[in-house]
């Protein structure tokens, strides 16, 4: 009987081929150790595939769109009180 094992790496590398060293055990026993080919697609070739949204991004890149996201929400919060109190001055 054999196994089907699926596995999803987020990763950084650009499209192209490597070859990367594997180890695979269940615990006990060494199942397969050795090199392998990897390919990596470029983004959107795979048709249906989702990809790893928001958590596949980088902290550096969450980050960013937290600190925009803040900005944008401190910014407006603060001229929707300046026009009160430009309203309750008049």
């Amino acid at each position: 009987m054999r196994d089907t094992v699926r596995a999803e790496i987020p990763t950084r590398l650009g499209a192209g081929n490597y070859r990367v060293k594997a180890y695979i055990d269940n615990g006990t026993t060494e199942i397969y150790a050795g090199e392998h080919a990897l390919h990596v697609s470029p983004y959107g070739s795979v048709s249906g595939h989702e990809g790893y949204g928001f958590a596949g991004l980088s902290a550096r890149d969450q980050l960013s769109i937290f600190g925009i996201a803040a900005g944008v929400l401190i910014f407006s919060m603060l001229g929707i009180w300046v026009l009160r109190q430009r309203k309750a001055l008049s």
